[in-house]
């Protein structure tokens, strides 16, 4: 009576203090009779004290085997206990286990659970058992499982030195040096927080009994605590700009190992781009097509939403790409201009040596962000803009060794499409063979392409071979005549261009 009185005035003061901590129902178990030689029938009493603020209502208990316990008073007050017992057979491989019983409830409307056990020994045996439940069987990376493991001595005499060991879960020991008399259970709570990657539980116990110096082993079934891993990878396809647009293929594929249901796809201007919500199972894929054909420059961004199960409880999957530019569509007939490299001197001793590019701009457009660069040397040349006309640039570059140079001229037109020319020229040193050499070529980049030209004259054939000193004397000769030749070409063909152009600029009048 006078723990009665104690347990309803806790309730009283838990009710009366302002955000007082409910406690969860307090469960014990016991069989009789407490030790069988084999199977046979037996009397499981579940006694449940309401240790919370709220009424246990609709009250139910089941065996781990299916078995259902007679529910005289479905409803507990808070402070009281309340005790159901129900007979049932008990099999032989049964004896000194946990028997274990679910205990189900609700409070305030919510949901609630839990698990007791009992233990029917083995007459004149020691014989210590582990079982282990936890809540969830699956978690995200840094979540919470609350692992509960149970061991029971279900002998008849005492079990010592008990050590529990779950190496997966937690390096070195969970517990040691416990002793059970028979019959006894304790109970070991640990909370394990998820990884990057799916575990394995695998409990093991490790004991000696009274009278005994050997060690024993006790082990339960493996449970695999699942990583949660929502992932849909996302490849992005972005065709070629056309008078129609510029088409996007976007695949989705499920990576991960949840199923993700619902799933929208939306752009950067919130439009829909799949033909109503879907779902994607594990290793499932799915192909969306979405045509973008913008007046002014966009950047397109996809965004994928969807959910997924975690244990018991939805999640919300949400993903985006990055950003991909569309340019307006502009005709490329449109984009002419005429590329040229002329050198203008050989390498020098220094190493350096002077080419005159021409950019004949000989559309209606002008282009923008200019740059002429070498692939090793870097950026020689950059302007704004390139209007209709030609422009001359002369250009000085240092080559560490007589080797190809890759010129390459970019730029954008109006509204910031790109493109790209390129040429070839040969950073070569004259008179540093002993004979004579090809001509080094000079190559004209068009648009897409390459064009070179290359001028090559080699002497194959001498006609009167009389002596050491008449070849070398004639060899001289003939290098020298081709320098001079070749450096009257370049000079006139530069002579021509400048004369070229002060007509033109005279017929324009832009020279008095």
């Amino acid at each position: 009576m006078t723990k009665k009185i104690i347990s309803c005035l806790m309730a009283l003061l838990i009710m009366l203090v302002p955000g007082a901590v409910a406690f969860a129902a307090r469960l014990s178990a016991s069989a009789s009779p407490s030790s069988m030689s084999g199977g046979g029938m037996a009397t499981i009493t579940v006694n449940v004290t309401n240790d919370g603020a709220s009424v246990m209502e609709n009250i139910s208990i089941v065996s781990e085997s299916g078995v259902a316990f007679p529910i005289g008073s479905s409803s507990i007050q808070p402070g009281s206990s309340q005790s159901y017992s129900q007979t049932m057979y008990v099999s032989e491989d049964m004896l000194g286990k946990p028997i274990t019983m679910t205990v189900s409830w609700t409070e305030d409307g919510v949901a609630k659970s839990d698990t007791v056990s009992a233990v029917i020994s083995l007459p004149n045996v020691g014989f210590v058992s582990v079982s282990r439940t936890v809540d969830k069987r699956n978690a995200k990376p840094g979540e919470i499982i609350k692992i509960t493991y149970t061991i029971s001595n279900g002998g008849s005499v005492a079990a010592h030195s008990i050590t529990l060991k779950d190496s997966k879960i937690k390096s070195g020991e969970m517990a040691a040096d416990i002793t059970l008399a028979p019959g006894e259970s304790h109970q070991i709570v640990y909370e394990y927080e998820m990884k990057s990657a799916t575990v394995t539980s695998e409990p093991k116990v490790t004991y000696t009994i009274e009278g005994s110096s050997d060690v024993l082993t006790a082990t339960c079934s493996p449970v695999t605590l699942g990583l949660v891993n929502s992932k849909i990878e996302v490849e992005v396809t972005q065709g070629e700009s056309t008078p129609d647009g510029t088409r996007f293929t976007i695949k989705l594929i499920n990576n991960g190992n949840q199923k993700v249901s619902g799933i929208k796809v939306t752009n950067d201007l919130n439009e829909r781009i799949d033909d109503g919500s879907f779902s994607l199972a594990v290793g499932e894929e799915k192909t969306l097509i979405y045509n973008a054909n913008p007046q002014t420059l966009r950047y397109v961004i996809f965004y994928i939403t969807g959910t997924y199960q975690n244990s018991s409880k939805t999640e919300t999957y949400s993903d985006k790409t990055k950003s991909f530019a569309v340019y307006p569509y502009v005709d490329p007939s449109l984009i002419k201009l005429d590329f040229l490299a002329v050198v203008e001197s050989p390498l020098d001793a220094n190493n350096s040596m002077r080419v005159l590019f021409t950019l004949n701009n000989t559309s209606t457009l002008t282009y923008k962000n200019v740059v002429l660069s070498e692939e090793q040397i870097g950026e020689v040349y950059r302007c704004e803009s390139l209007q209709s006309g030609t422009v001359e640039v002369p250009v000085t570059v240092y080559v560490e060794q007589e080797r190809e140079l890759h010129f390459t001229l970019t730029f954008e037109d109006h509204v910031g499409n790109p493109y790209s020319y390129t040429t070839n020229i040969t950073a070569a040193k004259i008179g540093g063979e002993e004979k004579p050499q090809e001509t080094p070529g000079i190559e004209v980049g068009v648009l897409g392409e390459k064009i070179g030209t290359s001028l090559s004259k080699t002497l194959t054939t001498l006609f009167v071979i009389l002596a050491v000193l008449t070849i070398a004397a004639v060899t001289i000769l003939i290098i020298l005549t081709y320098i001079e030749k070749r450096n009257r070409r370049i000079a006139e063909e530069r002579r021509r261009k400048r004369a070229a152009q002060k007509r033109r600029m005279e017929r324009e009048g832009r020279i008095d």
